[in-house]
């Protein structure tokens, strides 16, 4: 009856030709009884406020992040920017919350719903101006590791070596999703809810406070042993540790874990990989390919589309190591080793020193994804270290601060909080919203998704406006969502039938990543493009132009990485082991 009713509420769309008032989202459209299963919150003795469907004695994640709502329709006038705080469970057996709230006789009728605790709307008086100081590591050597193993090394990369590119009968699992996935097992779902809205922007410390605080009260009811655990990007991050720096009683690094979002670093990398690729040719490569458009090309080179970012990337990787072995091939006879020849043309040609490093950069980027969708939590830890010294060389100022302080957090969470440190070993560190091989997302991406489930696809009219529908929708909204999502999820609307296969590992995308690779290697190998051919020059140019870039261009490139990790050493020893300068 709930979903039929939100049916009715939502096909509202146009205007009957008999009618003068039905528009979508009128107010008498509105029916009582989804806003009262959206608002099927538990009030524990006025303490907490919690969703059904969550599990007891069951770890717990939470995720928050700024909720940007900004309606399309044309009569619309104001926009909401409030804060949402995500909970994520890997699903059990455990007992579920049921709610406490009962279906009174006059509920069915009403209009207006109960408000929400005063607790949970009222912000604590908090600021950051005071510097704080950051704790004592108890590391004794915080030395990075190196870039990446050699290409030669990785298995994808030896499967795609090996391909006939000119015979296309036989390519199953060959991109480099589905080559993985067909190596891995299934993983158990994540079931995630939305808290409901708050109305105050996520970008103050007392918004930050006051989500700790909700957190720690709803855990209390959940899984009262556990240490919170929260997710949030980069600028949240920075303001979430430094409360745990100001108020060590209170939220200290022994007494709750934040966690920098892996979506938000992966963007980074793809921005500091666009910062390196910057004026190579790189890009014209991939238009005159096929690969993507014109029009796209720049959304992949900013990562703010990501996953054409990370196809393109994908495409790129597998047809540079095939020019790259191509190239091993022409010049040694084989002779000697892969090694030894890449070495020495390094030492040779700034212009192959600098697609080597392009290659590594890339594979370092699969290397930082391989550690999410396979859950490898200790192998997490040492690419965040391996990319650390990345955003140092590409001035990437905010992360290369504070990603070594999330990268010491990891390191020490092994001694400081122990039982944490288990759970995300068995991989709980991030979620799995299909069960499908391969298939887990960091928690700030599921928060993402999350929070697009409650936008309304053309927008609330009036809802904005009017303070007394704007709070049915903050509390109702979140619920709504997660109520139609388990809807979907029993009437089985969200499975295919072969759920246990990746979704990318499929004839079509195989084939379109074939064909891709195909085109690339053709385009790279005219005109003499080949950026590894020993006949290709020692001074660095643009692939697609031949234009000879400046000595400082030259210079900057083979010093890059040992700035990096220069740069990257110094600020962990100085402010992070020792603590002898501010991290500000």
């Amino acid at each position: 009856m709930s979903v039929s009713q939100l049916v009715r509420y939502h096909t509202s769309k146009y205007k009957k030709a008999n009618s003068k008032g039905n528009i979508r989202h009128k107010k008498d459209n509105e029916t009582p009884l989804p806003l009262y299963i959206g608002l099927m919150v538990q009030f524990c003795n006025d303490r907490v406020v919690c969703p059904t469907g969550l599990q007891l004695s069951t770890f717990t994640c939470a995720a928050i992040d700024n909720i940007d709502h900004n309606p399309s329709s044309s009569s619309s006038t104001q926009s909401f920017h409030g804060t949402a705080i995500s909970l994520i469970q890997r699903k059990s057996d455990a007992q579920g919350i049921s709610s406490f709230l009962k279906i009174e006789e006059n509920e069915w009728t009403k209009k207006c719903t109960s408000s929400l605790p005063e607790w949970y709307l009222q912000l604590p008086c908090t600021t950051t101006k005071k510097q704080p100081n950051v704790p004592v590591s108890n590391i004794n050597a915080f030395q990075p590791p190196p870039i990446h193993n050699e290409p030669m090394s990785d298995e994808w990369l030896q499967m795609i070596q090996t391909l006939d590119l000119h015979n296309l009968t036989n390519i199953s699992h060959t991109s480099w999703a589905a080559f993985h996935s067909n190596r891995s097992g299934s993983v158990t779902k994540s079931h995630s809810v939305l808290l409901p809205l708050l109305n105050e922007s996520i970008n103050s410390p007392s918004m930050v406070r006051h989500c700790f605080d909700i957190l720690k009260r709803t855990l209390a009811t959940i899984n009262p042993n556990q240490t919170p655990v929260v997710t949030c990007d980069q600028p949240v991050y920075a303001t979430a540790k430094q409360l745990q720096w100001l108020l060590p009683e209170l939220y200290g690094e022994d007494k709750m874990v934040v966690m920098m979002g892996a979506l938000h670093i992966e963007m980074s990398f793809l921005a500091a990989l666009r910062d390196w690729l910057d004026g190579s040719g790189w890009a014209d490569i991939l238009v005159e390919a096929n690969v993507t458009s014109e029009g796209k090309v720049g959304q992949c080179l900013k990562g703010s589309h990501v996953k054409r970012s990370r196809y393109i990337h994908e495409v790129s990787v597998a047809s540079l190591y095939i020019l790259l072995k191509k190239a091993y091939d022409v010049s040694t006879d084989g002779q000697i080793s892969m090694k030894e020849w890449i070495t020495r043309r390094v030492a040779e040609s700034v212009h192959f020193k600098y697609w080597y490093i392009t290659l590594q950069l890339e594979l370092l980027l699969f290397q930082f994804l391989d550690t999410i969708r396979s859950a490898n939590f200790e192998k997490f830890i040492v690419t965040l270290q391996m990319i650390c010294p990345w955003m140092f060389a590409m001035d990437h100022t905010h992360y290369a601060r504070w990603m070594p302080v999330f990268s010491k957090t990891l390191v020490e969470l092994k001694t400081r909080i122990p039982d944490v440190y288990e759970e995300f070993s068995k991989g709980y560190f991030v979620a799995c919203k299909s069960g499908r091989p391969y298939s887990c997302i960091s928690h700030d991406q599921m928060h993402e998704q999350c929070n697009k489930d409650i936008k309304s696809d053309g927008g609330a009219v009036g809802i904005l406006d009017n303070p007394s529908a704007l709070m049915k929708w903050m509390v109702s909204g979140p619920l709504i969502a997660n109520l139609l999502g388990q809807f979907d999820e029993e009437m089985g609307f969200s499975e295919n039938d072969n759920n246990c296969v990746h979704h990318e590992d499929n004839v079509s995308c195989n084939t379109r990543f074939v064909n891709d690779v195909k085109e690339l290697t053709q385009v790279f190998s005219h005109d003499n493009r080949n950026p590894y051919a020993c006949g290709i020059g020692e001074n660095l140019m643009n692939i697609a132009s031949n234009l000879i870039m400046s000595d400082n261009a030259n210079k900057s490139v083979c010093i890059a990485d040992d700035v990096g990790r220069t740069q990257y050493g110094t600020f962990v020893q100085e402010r992070l082991v020792r603590c002898e300068q501010s991290i500000f």
